[in-house]
C-alpha cells in the first residue's frame, strides 16, 4: 500500500517540513525562531527586563513570567510532527497485519485529500487571529510600554512576534487539531465497515494495540497544549499583579476551553474504536461460549455411553481449551488506550486548573497586606 495513503498534509507547509527534516530538528528550528530570535531582538533594544511603574503597570520585559510559555513552543511542535509520523506508521502496520482490510483505504485516500483544506482552514483562522492580536492590545488605556510597545505603539519586534506565533504557531497546533478529528473520524469508520479484529490477539486489544501509541502521543501534544495555556495564565498574575483575571475575558475562556478540549480530544475519539472493539470481543465470547456448550453435552453423552476413553480424554482436553480461550478473549481490553495513559490524563491535561489556585493565593497576599497597612495606619 502507498505510504501516502496514511500521511497527513503531504501537501501542506507541515508535510513539506517534515519530508525535507525530522521533528527534533523543526523543533530546534521553532526554538531559534521564537525564544531566541525574541531575546536577541530584545536583548539589541533593550528590552529584555522591564519594570512596571505607577504609572505603567502593564509594564514588563521579554524575561518575565508571563513569557514562559515561549520555551514549550519547540517541544509541542516536536509532539505534533512525531504524532503524524507515528500516524503514518501505525494505520500502515494495521494494514500489514491485517487488522484493517483494504476495503477501507479509500477513507484514507479521502481523508488524505481533505488534509489540504483543513490545513487552509487552520492557516486563515491563524492569520485573523494574528491580525486582531496586533492591533487590540495597544488600543487600550493607558498606553503601555513593554517589550513589545513603546506607548501603545507597536515595536518592530511586535510585528515579528505576532506573525510568528500566531500566525504559524497557532497554525501547526490548530491544523493538528484539525487533522486529528479526520484521522480518528476515518479509523472509527474504516474499523465498522473494513476490519478483522481477533479477540485473540497476542496484544489483547484484539489487533489495536497500535492505536495506543497514537493515544499516547495525543496525549503529549494536548498536556504541553495546557501547560502552555497554564503557564501563560500564571505567569500572566504573576506579572500583572494589579490586573484582574477576568479583566481579560480570554482567561476564563481559555481555562475552561483548554482543559475541556484536552479531555474530550483524548478520550471522545476512542469512543468509535471502543465500540468496535467491544461487539468484536462479544461475538466471539458467544461464539466460544456455544462451542464449549457443544463439546460439554458431547462429552456428558460420551460418558453416559460408555465410550471409549480416548474419546473422553480428547473431549474433555477441548473443553478445556474452550474455557482457556474464553478466559484469554474475556481479559481483551476494549479500549485501545494504555492504563498509564490513562490514569496520566487527569494530571497531565488539567494543569490550567492551577491558575484559580494561583489567583486565591494571590488574593490571600493581597489582603494580608492590606490588613497589615490598616493595622499600621491605626497604630498611635
Amino acid at each position: 500500500m502507498a505510504p501516502e495513503h496514511f500521511t497527513i498534509g503531504a501537501y501542506t507547509l507541515e508535510g513539506a517540513l517534515l519530508s525535507i527534516a525530522s521533528p527534533l530538528a523543526l523543533a530546534v528550528l521553532t526554538f531559534f525562531a521564537l525564544p531566541v530570535c525574541l531575546a536577541f531582538s530584545c536583548w539589541r533594544n533593550g528590552t529584555l527586563f522591564l519594570a512596571a511603574s505607577p504609572g505603567n503597570p502593564g509594564g514588563h520585559g521579554l524575561v518575565s513570567a508571563i513569557n514562559s510559555y515561549l520555551l514549550l513552543t519547540a517541544p509541542i511542535n516536536y509532539a505534533i510532527f512525531s504524532y503524524y509520523q507515528v500516524y503514518e506508521y501505525e494505520i500502515g502496520r494495521l494494514y500489514s497485519d491485517g487488522v484493517l482490510l483494504r476495503e477501507s483505504v479509500s477513507f484514507f485516500v479521502t481523508a488524505h485529500k481533505a488534509s489540504g483544506f483543513l490545513t487552509a482552514t487552520a492557516y486563515v483562522v491563524a492569520v485573523a487571529l494574528a491580525v486582531l492580536s496586533i492591533y487590540t492590545p495597544y488600543r487600550r488605556r493607558p498606553a503601555i510600554t513593554n517589550w513589545l510597545a513603546v506607548a501603545g505603539r507597536p515595536r518592530p519586534v511586535s510585528y515579528y512576534f505576532h506573525v510568528v506565533f500566531f500566525t504559524v504557531q497557532l497554525s501547526i497546533v490548530f491544523n493538528w487539531f484539525l487533522q486529528h478529528i479526520v484521522v480518528w473520524w476515518t479509523l472509527g469508520v474504516a474499523l465498522r465497515r473494513a476490519s478483522s479484529l481477533d479477540a485473540l490477539h497476542p496484544d489483547h486489544m484484539l489487533g489495536l494495540s497500535a492505536l495506543t501509541n497514537l493515544s499516547w502521543w495525543t496525549f503529549i501534544v494536548m498536556s504541553l497544549i495546557a501547560l502552555l495555556v497554564a503557564l501563560w495564565l500564571v505567569g500572566g498574575r504573576i506579572t500583572l499583579r494589579h490586573e484582574r483575571f477576568d479583566a481579560n475575558p480570554g482567561h476564563p475562556l481559555a481555562l475552561a476551553a483548554t482543559s475541556l478540549c484536552s479531555v474530550l480530544v483524548i478520550l471522545v475519539p476512542l469512543v468509535a474504536p471502543h465500540s468496535v472493539m467491544y461487539r468484536e470481543k462479544r461475538k466471539a465470547l458467544e461464539v466460544i461460549a456455544a462451542q464449549a456448550r457443544e463439546t460439554s453435552r458431547t462429552l456428558t453423552d460420551a460418558i453416559r455411553r460408555d465410550q471409549a476413553d480416548t474419546r473422553i480424554e480428547k473431549l474433555s482436553l477441548t473443553l478445556e481449551v474452550m474455557k482457556g480461550l474464553y478466559s484469554e478473549a474475556s481479559a481483551a481490553t476494549t479500549w485501545p488506550i494504555s492504563q498509564g495513559t490513562l490514569t496520566a490524563v487527569p494530571l497531565g491535561v488539567l494543569s490550567p486548573l492551577l491558575v484559580p489556585v494561583v489567583e486565591l493565593g494571590l488574593q490571600q497576599r493581597r489582603r494580608r497586606a492590606t490588613r497589615k497597612r490598616t493595622a499600621g495606619d491605626s497604630t498611635p
